[in-house]
């Protein structure tokens, strides 16, 4: 592991536009690790455990889901040594406090591994009974991740509840707009509690092909449905003066408010994204390359349970207590440095 330093202008820009591209710079740099990670991704999805525990979310199973379902666990840390010595690291735990001044101390929220599968067969185009078939293909990775904000399930969980949380999203395979890295709408984090609200009313979270037709095929594609929530945001933003910077940020070259971002992100490299920035991720088009992330959610180290967390948090709240307790949510950086 490396430690990474953020730099002023590079946490101003985290804070504008809602994420930070770290691509530089591997916070992941010994190969073999990376490599490590790949065997521990392919034995946590056949439910071979390390440390002997389950996850508390398990997504995808052999022989079961679809081959070309997104692939999710969440909490790995607890069941794979491997994993849990990257979630667990010092250096991811302290960008938490280089990007807020107010963090004295970071704890892993949640993590997740994601793995979407190379695409098997050739993506077309062409007529199907008088309708355009947009993209049609056969056992094929085309699932993608709906428009959402990490806020809203894991901020949400804690008081205080505003810019407490941060996603380290690690790549672990090359990551590009092919095979389905995260992208972000620039900016809409900066948009109202309300406005985001009434926009993410229009997306699912996990999803298929992210331009195939919904439903019966007699509905919009859930990629013009994403086009929809994106011109959502940039009205929105006209509305509420947001795009100010879009004509002093153009020689800078930074994205415009509400623009798509699809990052390239080398193996090893990361991209930490704001709390209420809306992003998701496009299907993965390559018939060659998979796309494993290592994403870890961190939480400032002083927030406390609000009453009655959700699901997975709300299992780990003790009775009487609103207290985080550090097996459940363990501390990976302070500030002093006493960890």
């Amino acid at each position: 592991m490396r430690r990474i330093a953020i730099t002023r202008s590079q946490r101003e820009f985290f804070h504008r536009h809602g994420f930070l591209v770290l691509n530089r710079e591997r916070i992941i740099s010994d190969n073999k690790l990376i490599s490590g990670l790949h065997g521990s991704f392919e034995r946590c999805f056949r439910g071979e455990f390390s440390t002997g525990l389950y996850p508390d979310e398990w997504h995808w199973r052999a022989g079961i889901s679809k081959d070309h379902a997104v692939r999710e666990i969440c909490n790995g840390w607890k069941s794979d040594a491997l994993v849990s010595s990257v979630v667990q690291s010092e250096e991811v735990g302290a960008l938490g406090g280089m990007l807020y001044d107010s963090w004295k101390s970071a704890r892993v929220g949640q993590d997740d591994l994601l793995w979407k599968v190379p695409c098997k067969q050739d993506i077309i185009t062409g007529q199907e009974d008088d309708q355009t078939i947009k993209f049609k293909t056969t056992e094929a990775s085309v699932a993608h991740v709906g428009y959402h904000i990490d806020g809203d399930y894991i901020s949400s969980q804690f008081v205080p509840n505003e810019g407490v949380s941060i996603t380290v999203w690690i790549a672990l395979d090359d990551a590009d707009e092919e095979n389905g890295v995260v992208e972000y709408v620039a900016g809409s984090h900066r948009l109202s509690t309300k406005c985001r609200a009434a926009i993410l009313a229009q997306s699912s979270f996990h999803g298929d092909d992210a331009n195939s037709l919904s439903q019966d095929g007699d509905g919009e594609s859930i990629a013009d449905a994403k086009r929809r929530m994106v011109d959502a945001v940039v009205q929105a933003g006209r509305d509420h003066h947001q795009n100010h910077d879009n004509v002093q940020n153009q020689d800078q070259n930074e994205p415009r408010f509400g623009e798509v971002v699809r990052p390239t992100v080398p193996a090893g490299c990361c991209v930490i994204h704001h709390e209420s920035v809306l992003h998701g991720s496009g299907a993965n088009r390559s018939k060659t390359r998979h796309r494993r992330s290592l994403v870890v959610h961190l939480i400032d180290g002083c927030v406390q349970f609000r009453d009655k967390p959700d699901y997975i948090y709300g299992r780990y709240k003790l009775a009487d207590s609103k207290e985080l307790r550090s097996e459940f949510f363990p501390v990976t950086w302070s500030s002093d440095s006493t960890i």
